[in-house]
């Protein structure tokens, strides 16, 4: 069980899987059908995504709770998984990553204009190329080389991190025809490199493709203090970084019966203030193979 307090007050309360599979509390049967669910879900999505380890079911591989969140309660802008060079000493631990996250709403006659708390999806305002998330070989996604008057697309940026040179043991690259176009020298990864900010590092310093350097920005911009008050600076001199000129908001209501599905490494998404009523929902995250910690020149 997880508890999450702001300024002294509990306003977001989250029952994780030893009471969502405890099937003597509440309705154990509801939940037996909803997994039932869920795993035929895992099998489509298995098949039209080409990620066939999402099926399997070994232990404390997938995740699933219920969440409430009280009037006032609301969940900044973040991404649901990161490459595991940017996770520091929790890195290469587990298995298995997210790889698809997954909520069903609960509240009925749920008035979206006096209620508030939408989940906001921010998707990206030009048109993408090839896959995002993640290559085949298990690169994560970690920044976008933006579109511009020569290149109509917004295209995904790789992490490979099994370089093990002097330099660094890890480089940036795009696909282009299937293959990796290597756009920076070798270096090692730091979080701060991949938040809003840091991509000026990236571009000054690593980043030795030329176009590259001018179109590169980081995959999630975390919304600190500096942050923010960067991004207000940024619309008032009218920098390119602001999210508001790449990506556009999509708003979905929580309303009772809602499927939400996206990919858990490549959209940045927040939850909205929740007022008058408390708003509740199952989530959880559909897991796929943890790429191996060895090297790998294999990117496609």
């Amino acid at each position: 069980d997880y508890k999450l307090r702001r300024g002294g007050k509990l306003d977001r309360l989250v029952l994780r899987e030893s009471i969502f599979c405890d099937y003597s509390v509440g309705d154990g049967n509801a939940r037996t059908n909803l997994n039932k669910e869920l795993t035929s879900l895992k099998y489509a999505l298995a098949t039209e995504l080409d990620r066939p380890s999402i099926i399997l079911n070994t232990p404390h591989r997938h995740e699933a709770s219920y969440t409430r969140f009280s009037p006032g309660a609301s969940l900044r802008y973040h991404v649901d998984e990161h490459h595991e060079e940017l996770k520091g000493r929790y890195g290469w631990q587990q298995k298995s990553r997210r790889s698809i996250s997954w909520l069903i709403y609960l509240n009925k006659d749920w008035d979206q204009e006096k209620y508030g708390g939408e989940l906001r999806c921010f998707e990206r305002r030009a048109q993408t190329l090839g896959s995002v998330g993640a290559t085949k070989c298990g690169d994560l996604q970690v920044g976008w080389l933006l579109a511009s008057s020569s290149d109509p697309y917004d295209r995904p940026v790789f992490l490979d991190s099994t370089k093990y040179t002097d330099h660094g043991n890890c480089q940036l690259y795009q696909i282009i025809n299937n293959r990796p176009h290597i756009i920076s020298q070798p270096f090692f990864a730091s979080p701060v490199m991949f938040i809003l900010g840091g991509d000026t590092l990236l571009r000054d310093i690593y980043i030795t493709d030329a176009d590259a350097k001018q179109r590169y920005r980081p995959l999630e911009q975390v919304q600190t203090p500096l942050n923010e008050y960067i991004n207000r600076l940024s619309s008032q001199l009218s920098f390119q970084h602001n999210t508001e000129r790449t990506t556009k908001p999509r708003d979905i209501a929580p309303t009772a019966g809602t499927l939400v599905l996206f990919d858990s490494v490549s959209l940045p998404h927040e939850v909205l203030e929740t007022r008058c009523r408390p708003r509740f929902a199952c989530s959880g995250w559909f897991h796929e193979d943890q790429q191996p910690h060895v090297f790998s020149s294999s990117y496609s």
